[in-house]
């Protein structure tokens, strides 16, 4: 029987996994992606191509229902989102100082 473990990593842009695997569990794994952006599709694909895990990547958007949705894109597309934009932040910018 084969047992190995499924992830299902939404949100897949960058081609980050949900989280680091040591090589010797690789063979464990089979690894989803997902991204409403299908323009990212291959840019996960090339930066997953290294693991020895089975990897799909899938041009979806995943919501609450089935059918068709309104994606509201935003200037940073990683908080791109099914939920509409909240306009009390629409002016909302983070500043990290660091040392």
């Amino acid at each position: 029987m084969n047992k190995r473990i499924s992830i299902h990593h939404i949100g897949g842009r960058d081609g980050h996994g949900p989280f680091p695997v040591e090589t010797q569990f690789q063979r464990d794994l089979v690894i989803t992606f997902y991204d409403a952006d299908a323009d990212c599709v291959e840019q996960i694909k090339e930066r997953n191509q290294h693991l020895k895990s089975e990897v799909h990547v899938l041009p979806y958007c995943l919501g609450a229902t089935n059918g068709e949705a309104t994606l509201y894109i935003n200037y940073d597309p990683y908080t791109s989102s099914l939920l509409p934009n909240n306009p009390a932040y629409r002016d909302y910018r983070v500043v990290c100082n660091y040392g």
